[in-house]
Parts: structure tokens; sequence; C-alpha cells
């Protein structure tokens, strides 16, 4: 059962990182490095102080979706403005 959390983690910092948006990219590179600093400095709080640290990095996949979305409204428009 060991090698679950393994997997877990593996999605966890994979899926952003093999995105195409920038700002989910960089959502996987923060998640591996606040996994990365939890487990070099917290080894006894990983899991604790991981979940603290990707509820800040969450911020960062917030703004990719608003952004994607602003992007997909422009496209729109401009798909109906060039008829």
């Amino acid at each position: 059962m060991a090698w679950i959390k393994h997997w877990c983690r593996l999605a966890a910092v994979g899926a952003p990182l093999l995105c195409r948006s920038r700002y989910m990219r960089l959502t996987g590179v923060l998640l591996l490095s606040s996994y990365l600093v939890s487990r070099i400095l917290y080894k006894d709080y990983l899991i604790s102080v991981w979940c603290y640290f990707a509820a800040a990095v969450s911020i960062v996949a917030l703004i990719s979706i608003i952004q994607d979305n602003r992007n997909a409204a422009g496209r729109s428009r401009l798909r109906v403005a060039g008829r």
C-alpha cells in the first residue's frame, strides 16, 4: 500500500507540469518545490505542511483558470465579430 502515496504525489505534481498553460506549469513547479521543502524541513509533518503549501499554491491555479476563461471569451468575441 505504500506505493499508492507515490502515485498520488506523482498525479498531484505531474498533471500540472504536463499542461499547456504556463500558469498551470508554474503550479506544478511550485507544488514540487513545496513538497521538497516540506520533505527536507518538516519530515515529521510532511503531509500537513505540504497541504498548507498546496493551499497557497492553489491561488496560482485560480489565476490560470481565470486567465484561460478570459482568453476563451476573447476568442469567442473575435469569432462573432469576424462573421
